[in-house]
């Protein structure tokens, strides 16, 4: 508790049939946590009213009253409550029944994770008791872990694709102010010409770790170089969602990510590309390229200061590669590299897989280039 103490909960939950009709493997179709409060028993239950399962983060005594927060991840749970800014809705205990605690009652910085999140591992005896040091090892492996603050938590739900505010319609100004700003800029793109260093049609057969190692990782929205660590992240999906109590529906917006300057503060992008271009963010010391691949032979690359500010879009012609893939296929950008000496290297490769674009392949052809773009202060 938050004020010290402790109190002794008895927390039951009811999970359903799985699609093959197997008891228990479902959804958590139900919860209740009981407890007594100054001599009164009190019990706060829940119903799945969506998708998610929706689990209790925190119990604790604000006011005088007890209190449960709970975690938003579903639309209609969101559109429900209003899409809290915080991703959290908290129920207070008052006169006989729970009741909404408006937000600004809510205290984020002293309140922590104090209830077993890892509800699916309970054990199923009714006298089974889950200790304090029990509930650690149960949810280390979790996002949300015990003894986090209700900041640090909203934190985390607000970089999550199924989050309150990430599926807050009101933001449709701010897709379209985005949307207005670069667009402008890549309309003022700077024409560029890719100088071609080398070919090759030997082919190279590629692991999963070659590839990763090649390419870095995919995050939803585009693949992150492993050179971008500790300067990005939160790269995912940027979408945009509408609908009623009945439901919603998204639709791709672009992507998201966040830029950390060298003392680590962070700058959230909000990258504008709803056919899906963006193909890879790659990093040096001092900036941040996102990689856009416009049209097979074009790339178009806009540069980011480590603040977050836009230093140019830049539009690449990447010379002589219709070859590279006969059969009329895009080839794949292949191991991007950003160097501050000499400036962005790539391949362009015909890259083939038989199970997925990540578990390894071959490649048949591939050609190299690299390109200066115009020096920026440091």
């Amino acid at each position: 508790m938050a004020k010290g103490g402790a109190l002794s909960v008895n927390r039951s939950i009811h999970i359903g049939m799985d699609e093959w009709a197997r008891s228990g493997r479902g959804a958590l179709e139900s919860q209740a946590i009981r407890f007594t409060h100054e001599g009164e028993a009190v019990t706060w239950s829940l119903k799945r009213t969506g998708f998610f399962d929706d689990t209790p983060v925190t119990l604790d005594v604000v006011d005088g009253n007890p209190v449960v927060v709970l975690p938003l991840r579903d639309w209609r749970a969101c559109y429900r409550c209003g899409f809290p800014p915080t991703g959290l809705v908290a129920m207070s205990y008052r006169r006989g029944h729970w009741e909404t605690l408006p937000p600004a009652h809510l205290p984020m910085t002293t309140l922590k994770v104090n209830l077993l999140q890892s509800v699916r591992d309970m054990p199923s005896s009714r006298e089974s008791v889950v200790s304090e040091p029990g509930k650690s090892r149960r949810d280390a492996s979790g996002s949300i872990r015990q003894g986090v603050t209700l900041g640090e938590v909203s934190q985390i739900l607000a970089n999550a694709e199924d989050s309150c505010v990430s599926m807050n319609p009101a933001t449709d100004r701010e897709v379209r102010e985005s949307s207005e700003r670069f667009g402008i800029a890549e309309k003022q793109a700077l024409g560029l010409v890719a100088e071609a260093l080398s070919s090759s049609a030997v082919p190279e057969e590629i692991s999963a770790a070659e590839f990763a190692s090649a390419n870095g990782k995919w995050a939803g929205a585009a693949y992150l170089s492993d050179s971008c660590q500790g300067v990005v992240s939160a790269l995912r999906p940027w979408y945009r969602w509408h609908g009623d109590e009945g439901g919603g529906v998204k639709s791709l917006v672009g992507a998201r990510f966040v830029i950390h300057d060298p003392d680590g503060r962070p700058t959230k992008i909000e990258f504008p590309d709803n056919q899906a271009g963006l193909q890879a963010l790659v990093c040096d010391p001092h900036r941040v390229l996102a990689i856009k691949r416009s049209a097979n032979a074009q790339l178009v690359i806009y540069r980011f200061a480590r603040d977050g500010r836009l230093q140019g879009v830049f539009r690449v012609a990447v010379p002589g590669i219709d070859h590279l893939a006969p059969d009329g296929r895009w080839d794949m950008l292949w191991r991007p590299a950003l160097n501050s000496a000499t400036g962005l290297s790539f391949s362009i490769a015909d890259y083939r897989y038989t199970q997925s674009v990540t578990s390894g392949g071959t490649i048949t052809r591939r050609s190299d280039f690299s390109v200066r773009l115009p020096v920026t202060p440091e």
